[in-house]
Protein backbone atom coordinates (compact mmCIF):
# COMPACT_ATOMS: atom_id res chain seq x y z
CA UNK A 1 0.00 0.00 0.00
CA UNK A 2 1.19 3.95 -1.24
CA UNK A 3 2.62 5.82 1.77
CA UNK A 4 0.91 8.29 2.47
CA UNK A 5 1.51 11.54 0.89
CA UNK A 6 2.64 14.93 2.44
CA UNK A 7 0.46 17.50 2.75
CA UNK A 8 3.41 19.91 0.87
CA UNK A 9 5.34 18.69 -2.50
CA UNK A 10 7.75 20.56 -3.66
CA UNK A 11 11.14 19.52 -5.85
CA UNK A 12 13.15 19.23 -3.32
CA UNK A 13 10.75 17.29 -1.29
CA UNK A 14 10.78 14.91 -3.86
CA UNK A 15 14.10 15.01 -4.26
CA UNK A 16 14.81 14.28 -1.13
CA UNK A 17 12.28 11.24 -0.80
CA UNK A 18 13.61 10.06 -3.40
CA UNK A 19 16.85 10.22 -4.10
CA UNK A 20 17.09 8.07 -7.31
CA UNK A 21 15.45 10.84 -8.96
CA UNK A 22 18.56 13.33 -8.88
CA UNK A 23 19.18 14.01 -12.77
CA UNK A 24 22.84 12.02 -13.78
CA UNK A 25 24.84 12.87 -16.66
CA UNK A 26 24.61 10.00 -19.64
CA UNK A 27 28.61 10.07 -19.55
CA UNK A 28 30.08 7.35 -17.84
CA UNK A 29 33.85 7.26 -16.24
CA UNK A 30 36.31 3.78 -17.27
CA UNK A 31 35.06 2.53 -14.56
CA UNK A 32 31.00 3.37 -15.22
CA UNK A 33 30.12 4.70 -12.19
CA UNK A 34 27.84 8.12 -12.46
CA UNK A 35 28.33 11.56 -12.33
CA UNK A 36 25.87 13.47 -10.83
CA UNK A 37 24.64 16.52 -12.64
CA UNK A 38 23.51 20.00 -11.44
CA UNK A 39 19.31 19.59 -12.02
CA UNK A 40 17.26 22.15 -14.43
CA UNK A 41 14.37 23.48 -12.00
CA UNK A 42 11.09 22.34 -12.19
CA UNK A 43 8.56 24.30 -13.24
CA UNK A 44 5.34 21.70 -12.32
CA UNK A 45 1.68 22.90 -10.41
CA UNK A 46 0.86 21.32 -7.27
CA UNK A 47 -1.27 18.37 -8.74
CA UNK A 48 2.04 17.78 -11.29
CA UNK A 49 3.99 17.27 -8.57
CA UNK A 50 1.40 15.46 -6.54
CA UNK A 51 1.46 12.55 -9.79
CA UNK A 52 5.12 12.99 -9.90
CA UNK A 53 5.23 12.01 -6.19
CA UNK A 54 2.39 9.20 -6.38
CA UNK A 55 4.50 7.58 -10.01
CA UNK A 56 7.35 7.42 -7.58
CA UNK A 57 6.31 5.73 -4.80
CA UNK A 58 4.71 3.85 -6.69
CA UNK A 59 7.77 2.58 -8.77
CA UNK A 60 9.32 2.37 -5.43
CA UNK A 61 6.60 0.29 -4.16
CA UNK A 62 7.26 -2.34 -6.94
CA UNK A 63 10.84 -2.88 -6.07
CA UNK A 64 10.36 -3.59 -2.22
CA UNK A 65 7.58 -5.95 -3.04
CA UNK A 66 9.89 -7.99 -4.54
CA UNK A 67 12.57 -7.69 -1.86
CA UNK A 68 14.68 -5.86 -4.73
CA UNK A 69 16.70 -2.40 -4.29
CA UNK A 70 15.54 0.48 -5.65
CA UNK A 71 17.25 0.26 -9.35
CA UNK A 72 15.98 3.08 -11.55
CA UNK A 73 17.67 6.11 -12.38
CA UNK A 74 14.95 8.81 -13.26
CA UNK A 75 17.62 11.39 -15.19
CA UNK A 76 14.82 13.49 -16.93
CA UNK A 77 11.63 14.74 -16.00
CA UNK A 78 10.12 18.16 -18.28
CA UNK A 79 7.09 19.30 -19.81
CA UNK A 80 6.79 19.63 -23.44
CA UNK A 81 3.79 21.28 -25.32
CA UNK A 82 1.69 19.78 -23.08
CA UNK A 83 3.35 16.50 -22.74
CA UNK A 84 5.32 14.87 -19.96
CA UNK A 85 8.61 13.32 -20.77
CA UNK A 86 10.34 10.64 -18.23
CA UNK A 87 13.28 9.47 -19.15
CA UNK A 88 14.77 6.25 -17.05
CA UNK A 89 17.38 3.79 -16.88
CA UNK A 90 14.99 0.91 -15.97
CA UNK A 91 15.63 -2.83 -16.54
CA UNK A 92 12.14 -3.86 -16.00
CA UNK A 93 9.34 -3.88 -18.12
CA UNK A 94 6.33 -3.64 -15.36
CA UNK A 95 8.13 -0.10 -14.24
CA UNK A 96 8.67 1.35 -17.16
CA UNK A 97 4.83 0.61 -17.74
CA UNK A 98 4.17 2.43 -14.57
CA UNK A 99 5.76 5.27 -15.55
CA UNK A 100 3.87 5.27 -18.76
CA UNK A 101 0.46 4.50 -17.25
CA UNK A 102 1.39 8.44 -15.33
CA UNK A 103 2.63 10.08 -18.71
CA UNK A 104 -0.95 9.07 -19.69
CA UNK A 105 -2.46 10.58 -16.60
CA UNK A 106 -0.43 13.85 -16.81
CA UNK A 107 -2.30 14.45 -20.01
CA UNK A 108 -5.47 15.19 -17.91
CA UNK A 109 -3.62 17.52 -15.53
CA UNK A 110 -1.79 19.67 -17.02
Amino acid sequence: MLEQIPSIITESVIRLRFPWVNPISAEFSDSEQEYFCEPVPWSFNKPQLKMFYVLLAEVEEWYIDRGLPVEVKIYDLREVQGHIFIEAICDYEEVSDIIEKYRTIYMGIN
